[in-house]
């Protein structure tokens, strides 16, 4: 006897499923379970077959639109998730999903939220009815990896990873993403999983790390960054006492410091590039844990700690780019931050970082009008907050919640955590085209003057 075709297949299932829709949640976890043990055997038909049997289950139980009571309500969240208020924020989602069980958008944040409370089975059957309302959100797959991953079932969250590069629109990034151990939950499983799925992307989908840069002209050797540190090492915080009956190597009151900034040589005006150094100190001074060094190697856990650090994105004879990033976490906050921390895009002939309307001149509204609609194109990003930041990403001589970056590939506006979407979404990158740009030096970087 032959075997039946996966379509011949799936299409019974479809006739069987029919008479009993209201059992297609535990169906979908079903499918999602075999999706998942289908991806760890490498058995590519398996895994099209229970992914095409999640879409009939998405068909039959559409996503709806949110009413504007739970929008109202996954926007108050999302403030709460920003500001670290996780238990709040998990109350508000709890009403916003009730009223709106099946908006993909509110059920991942109340996925994400459950996950990150350790919720753990309450995240688990969320997010799987997220996925049978969408398989191909990715950003879905990435939140239920992190909840297998909690619950110790590091294979089956290797497979959730592997499916975010599966329904990814840009795999690199992705691997980026994935690679970065700040936007990872502090869990040794998350970690190993991460670790396992990132490692077998780069094989299965031929990725690797950024090319490298090449070789600077003599003309650009003449200006040079150098490291300078600012603050290294634990510092016991000013004005704090631990609490009383607490372990003293808590970290409590211990913060941990790693800081440093860019120190700039060779421009051609030496006041400005004095000013334009001391500048970049004080934005790293900002940053620093506020108190006394400690000595030794006492082991502090979860202490508070700050870092800052740079990277040149491009360098040519006429711009000398810097990322500047930061990450912080503050003792017993829900998670990290981190940012983009500011940028400064050098133009070398004035000897300064070049504005946000330096950089789009006449231009600046309609590079709203292009964050707008690329941000409203995402998926993951909170439709909320961007509209609520429309005509204003660029604003006031400031990029709002973004840095301007530029690297070889051209420009782009990276918005930060939780600037247009929960922390778990991560960062966004929008490419700027060179139409809109109108600084001389940058355009003559990108070759395009």
């Amino acid at each position: 006897m032959t075997r039946p075709s996966c379509a011949l297949t799936i299409a019974l299932t479809l006739l069987a499923l029919a008479p009993q829709a209201q059992a297609a949640p535990s169906t979908s976890q079903d499918y999602i379970s075999n999706m998942l043990a289908g991806v760890l055997a490498n058995d590519e038909a398996a895994v099209l077959e229970s992914q095409a049997l999640l879409e009939m289950v998405a068909k039959m139980q559409p996503a709806a639109a949110a009413s504007p009571a739970a929008q109202k309500l996954n926007g108050a969240a999302l403030g709460l998730i920003k500001a670290g208020k996780l238990p709040e924020a998990q109350v508000i989602l709890a009403k916003a999903y009730q009223l709106a069980p099946k908006n993909i958008e509110i059920a991942n944040n109340y996925g994400f939220v459950l996950m990150k409370i350790r919720d753990l089975p309450a995240a688990y059957r969320v997010l799987s009815a997220v996925i049978a309302l969408q398989p191909s959100r990715a950003n879905a797959w990435r939140n239920f990896g992190d909840v297998l991953a909690l619950q110790g079932r590091v294979d089956l969250a290797t497979a959730a990873y592997l499916n975010v590069y599966r329904y990814s629109k840009d795999r690199q990034k992705t691997h980026q993403l994935l690679q970065n151990p700040q936007l990872a939950e502090d869990s040794p499983d998350v970690r190993a999983a991460l670790a396992k799925a990132t490692a077998q992307a780069s094989s299965q989908f031929s990725l690797g790390p950024t090319e490298a840069a090449p070789a600077l002209s003599t003309a650009v050797l003449k200006v040079k960054v150098e490291e300078a540190i600012l603050q290294k090492g634990l510092f016991k915080e000013k004005d704090c006492e631990p609490t009383p009956g607490e372990d003293p190597n808590s970290g409590e009151c211990v913060c941990q410091a790693d800081i440093s900034y860019p120190v700039i040589s060779g421009l051609p005006n030496a006041a400005a590039q004095t000013q334009l150094n001391q500048d970049l100190k004080t934005a790293a001074e900002q940053h620093q844990c506020n108190g006394t060094p400690l000595s030794g190697k006492a082991s502090y856990e979860s202490p508070s700690f700050r870092e800052r650090g740079y990277s040149v994105t491009l360098h040519t004879p006429t711009v000398l780019a810097l990322q500047i990033s930061s990450y912080e976490y503050d003792y017993q906050a829900a998670h990290p931050y981190s940012d983009g921390g500011g940028d400064c895009i050098i133009d070398i002939a004035a000897s300064q970082c070049l504005t946000v309307d330096g950089i789009f001149g006449q231009h600046r509204a309609a590079v709203n009008r292009l964050l707008y609609e690329k941000l409203k194109a995402m998926e993951d990003t909170s439709q909320e907050l961007v509209e609520e930041q429309k005509n204003t990403f660029i604003s006031d001589g400031k990029c709002n919640g973004c840095t301007v970056i530029l690297n070889k590939q051209g420009l782009i506006v990276l918005f930060g955590q939780y600037s247009v979407a929960p922390y778990a979404a991560g960062m966004f990158e929008v490419p700027i085209p060179a139409s809109y740009i109108t600084a001389p030096s940058i355009l003559a970087a990108l070759g395009k003057h």
